[in-house]
């Protein structure tokens, strides 16, 4: 086993970016040791300002530019590794109007999207 990670919600709100790499990194080479070489993570998806979404704490944050820097220091965590790491990203998913693995939800207009959800 190699352990368990906080959520990406938690990481942003407790750690720097720089830590939040090193978390990984130390996570990524026990998970490359047992021969994993790719990972679907992580979540890019913008949570809507001031609620959870459907995304909850899967999100590193409402502000684009934090999720950007969380994503960019997973990213490099996993690399360190020799782990390819890919980016889930569905653009509007964290301010939709509902859960998507429950039913049918409609996310925020165009230009909405492209003032927060595509900044990542």
């Amino acid at each position: 086993m190699i352990g368990t990670l906080p959520a990406p919600g938690r990481v942003a709100e407790t750690m720097s970016p720089d830590a939040a790499q090193t978390l990984i990194a130390e996570h990524a080479r026990k998970a490359r040791a047992l021969g994993i070489n790719v990972v679907l993570a992580p979540v890019v998806d913008v949570r809507p300002p001031g609620a959870a979404g459907p995304i909850g704490d899967r999100a590193f944050g409402d502000d684009p530019a934090v999720v950007q820097q969380f994503g960019a220091a997973y990213v490099s965590g996993w690399q360190e590794a020799g782990i390819l790491p890919v980016l889930k990203h569905f653009p509007g998913h964290g301010a939709a109007t509902g859960d998507t693995h429950l039913g049918p939800a409609v996310v925020p207009a165009m230009d909405l999207l492209r003032q927060r959800d595509l900044q990542p």
